[in-house]
């Protein structure tokens, strides 16, 4: 293997074992001793991790899920279907911003939602790509996101 390839493998592993330490210690600093387990799956087009929370009371189990919070404390106040289902959102999303601003865009990695979307003409998918806006394949990324790893 020629000396490029092997420093851009060491380079790649070495980011991937930095992203494993980051992706855990974020989910240890929310869950605490309630996270169990982590796995890496590396058999799709990224590498991921699944993992698993359980408290040591199953009363508790509904206090980790900050959808679920959001949602129960609205209906608590007497707040309506619609209302405890915005909250829902809101909070899942503030969830997965905390992610998205700790671990993931330190990383390069772009914030992207599989949410349905307003219909763009190919001319303008072209452009949001060539400004790097868009990727292809995936989509939109969020404004405060560039397609460029800040790490190399």
């Amino acid at each position: 293997m020629p000396a490029d390839e092997v420093r851009d493998s060491m380079r790649g592993a070495k980011r991937l074992k930095i992203w494993q330490r980051a992706d855990v210690e974020w989910l240890q600093r929310r869950f605490g001793a309630a996270l169990r387990s982590v796995i890496m799956h590396t058999d799709e087009g990224f590498f991921h991790h699944h993992w698993i929370v359980a408290p040591d009371s199953l009363a508790l189990t509904m206090d980790m899920h900050p959808g679920h919070v959001a949602k129960r404390l609205v209906r608590a106040a007497g707040g309506d279907t619609t209302k405890s289902n915005k909250a829902y959102c809101a909070a899942m999303r503030a969830w997965q911003d905390s992610y998205h601003d700790e671990v993931a865009g330190p990383f390069g990695f772009a914030r992207v939602s599989s949410a349905p979307r307003k219909h763009l003409t190919t001319a303008a998918v072209r452009a949001a790509v060539a400004a790097g806006d868009w990727i292809p394949g995936v989509g939109p990324v969020r404004a405060d996101t560039r397609l460029v790893n800040k790490h190399e």
